[in-house]
């Protein structure tokens, strides 16, 4: 099964969710070592360690309480374009496991693969987008908020 054009796929709205993202947040800190250290550690937790743990309660093996705990959690993750991505790249090569996923066979963009989490990506590229607007955060505000810098050389003290 070829995947890679679905993972590209994945990828670019990955890349377009989660800069929305980082712009609809924006607002909420104040300095950039720090803003860097927690986008980091949001995207971490609710993305991949999430996926991860839905990931492994999806085995259907372990019953129906912890398929349906994982449909919750997945649900909450959705909100997270790391998770999105995160749980697709984690269900994609499951396609080829006979036995040990429930979408077993089914091709990469199927929604119960991809399918979902891209759908998932467009609406936080969204979402996020219309919040970032609605703040007046994007690109052009951070530059403005800058201070202005002067054309002249710093004085010296005598």
């Amino acid at each position: 099964v070829d995947c890679l054009p679905v993972v590209a796929l994945l990828l670019v709205a990955f890349a377009v969710a989660s800069i929305a993202q980082v712009y609809a947040l924006l607002p909420n800190f104040k300095n950039p070592a720090g803003d860097q250290n927690a986008m980091l550690a949001l995207n971490v937790v609710s993305g991949f360690i999430m996926a991860v743990i839905t990931w492994v309660l999806f085995i259907p093996f372990l019953g129906s309480t912890a398929n349906l705990v994982a449909r919750v959690i997945s649900i909450i993750g959705r909100v997270s374009p790391a998770y999105n991505l995160a749980n697709a790249l984690l269900t994609i090569p499951n396609t080829a496991l006979p036995g040990f996923s429930s979408v077993h066979g089914l091709e990469p963009l199927h929604w119960q693969v991809a399918g979902e989490p891209l759908a998932a990506l467009a609406a936080n590229a969204a979402v996020y987008l219309a919040v970032a607007l609605r703040r007046g955060t994007g690109p052009e505000a951070v530059v403005e908020a800058a201070p202005p810098r002067s054309s002249e050389p710093p004085s010296s003290v005598e």
